[in-house]
């Protein structure tokens, strides 16, 4: 059986229809992609027009309007073994499957490819960045590695990543913006179990939470380094966002420290390395915030976040969360 005949997928499209041509470009990118996936299942929130563009063989269904609510609403139509799920506003060349699923058949569960663009920039921001532990550059297993968690909930990434050569590179976090993942594994996370994400208007660091809760469940993700693709960049979900982001930011950052490396922490020596991993992430927030004189709001916006994550997770709606174990 060739590899083009053995797979079997399905293109999953989060939208809210208002990406003009950069959905043509998904969209004939989809049509473009050899083998054709099973279906295209396309998911618009309540309320929201149909796109204009059509390849003719969409499914499309309506959920509430969220990040997360309109993947996992795409899940239960889903009917292939693998699903490529993609954001509005990404094209790619028609091997591009192939190449994701390459790393599903020997023993991974979900692969992207590179989105460099995501990294931070060099210079006094990369270098903030670092001060900070927020975002770093991996300085060791850059042979092996994509992304890494931090203590702090921050991340390091490899700058190294060759596009034009052939590469598998472990990742702790993705962007997912576009991924494939396997289908029952998608199930099996039980992603439904994070709507605390979205409880501020803003899935802030969405995609770290799925990748490292498949990641400390034994699901191995990756990058596949010539997977190229390109981002367009619609910007639809956040343009009419103001504060959201910036509280949501920093009240995400802290739930996801606390739920994923503070409470799954068994030793008690670590356990406290971590507290002070992010009590110290938090203390060069505000130092970078107060150097940077940054506008009032958004340094108040910042504070609260961390202040109201931190009575969050003592609260009653914190625990009744299911475990992340699965």
């Amino acid at each position: 059986m060739s590899l083009q005949t053995e797979i079997s997928y399905s293109v999953a499209i989060r939208t809210l229809g208002t990406a003009g041509d950069k959905y043509e470009k998904l969209m004939n990118s989809v049509a473009a992609l050899v083998p054709k996936p099973k279906e295209v299942v396309v998911v618009l929130p309540e309320g929201y027009e149909e796109p204009e563009y059509q390849i003719g063989c969409e499914l499309f269904v309506r959920s509430q309007k969220g990040m997360i609510v309109q993947r996992l609403e795409a899940l239960k139509y889903i009917t292939a073994e693998n699903i490529l799920f993609c954001d509005d506003d990404v094209e790619f060349e028609c091997d591009f499957v192939q190449k994701l699923y390459e790393p599903i058949r020997n023993g991974y569960s979900c692969s992207a490819g590179p989105l460099l663009e995501f990294f931070p920039p060099a210079g006094i921001k990369y270098l903030i960045a670092s001060l900070m532990g927020g975002a770093c550059v991996m300085l060791h297993s850059r042979d092996k590695m994509y992304t890494r968690i931090l203590n702090t909930g921050g991340w390091s990434y490899n700058r190294n990543v060759k596009t034009d050569e052939h590469h598998i590179l472990v990742a702790e976090s993705l962007a997912w913006t576009c991924f494939f993942i396997k289908t029952k594994v998608m199930k099996l996370i039980q992603f439904e179990n994070e709507t605390w994400i979205e409880r501020n208007g803003y899935a802030a660091f969405d995609d770290r939470v799925f990748f490292y809760k498949l990641c400390i469940n034994g699901y191995k993700s990756c990058i596949v380094s010539d997977a190229v693709y390109i981002h367009n960049d619609a910007m639809t979900s956040t343009k009419s966002l103001k504060r959201e982001p910036i509280y949501a930011r920093a009240f995400n950052h802290y739930v996801f420290w606390h739920r994923f490396l503070y409470n799954t922490e068994k030793h008690l020596v670590l356990k406290l390395w971590k507290r002070i991993c992010i009590e110290y992430y938090i203390l060069m927030v505000k130092l970078a915030g107060k150097i940077k004189r940054v506008p009032k709001t958004t340094y108040n916006a910042t504070i609260k976040g961390f202040k109201e994550a931190k009575e969050f997770v003592k609260s009653e709606d914190y625990a009744c969360l299911e475990d992340v174990w699965l």
